[in-house]
């Protein structure tokens, strides 16, 4: 493994034990909040069935947290744990997508040539802890209804990721990846209509 790989990976490894540590007490709160009870606790489609057809009628234009919903309960119950854990992946996860995002940025022609940026190394992994530990990330991960959010999040993030390494590469494959990104996107939660196609 080359040193710039594993300082990558030693980055991302950073991320995650940052976001594991920020978040782990919310693990122990065991009780669903607000809309919780209703979207998840007292929701007949998501403690019967996984079936696409059946969630897709239930939440529509949020058909892939709601199907996320109903495959959390199917594989680890209706007991809250398993809800916060699959969320606080999901933002570790986004967190990671905010860091290569700027690291695919700051390799992108135009910013290669600003001497401003070329001892960047430590800005994707600002990025990424910022995003990570934010107080503002409390809400999207205690609120399990906030899931929508955090999958749109997820999706929109990595969709401009792929978007940008498909730009930079001139890469087909990459792009058919960012609209497929886009779609999922677009089908967890209204805002990410805004990604630009």
């Amino acid at each position: 493994m080359t040193a710039i790989k594993r300082n990558i990976l030693v980055q991302l490894l950073v991320i995650i034990i940052v976001g594991i540590s920020l978040y782990i007490n919310m693990l122990t709160i065991d009780v669903f909040h607000w809309y919780d009870k209703s979207v998840i606790q007292n929701n007949f489609i998501i403690r019967q069935s996984i079936n696409p057809k059946e969630i897709f009628q239930a939440f529509n234009t949020r058909f892939i947290p709601g199907w996320s919903y109903a495959l959390n309960a199917h594989f680890t119950g209706m007991g809250i744990l398993g809800f916060r854990i699959f969320n606080l992946f999901i933002h570790i996860l986004t967190s990671l997508a905010v860091f290569c995002f700027a690291k695919i940025t700051l390799v992108s022609p135009h910013m290669k040539k600003n001497p401003s940026f070329k001892n960047s190394e430590a800005i994707p992994l600002i990025a990424g802890l910022l995003f990570v530990s934010h107080p503002i990330q409390t809400e999207s991960l205690n609120l399990i209804t906030q899931r929508f959010t955090l999958i749109a999040v997820f999706f929109y993030v990595t969709s401009l990721c792929l978007y940008a390494a498909a730009r930079i590469k001139n890469s087909k494959p990459l792009y058919c990846l960012s609209f497929l990104t886009t779609i999922c996107a677009m089908f967890s939660k209204e805002f990410c209509f805004t990604l630009p196609l």
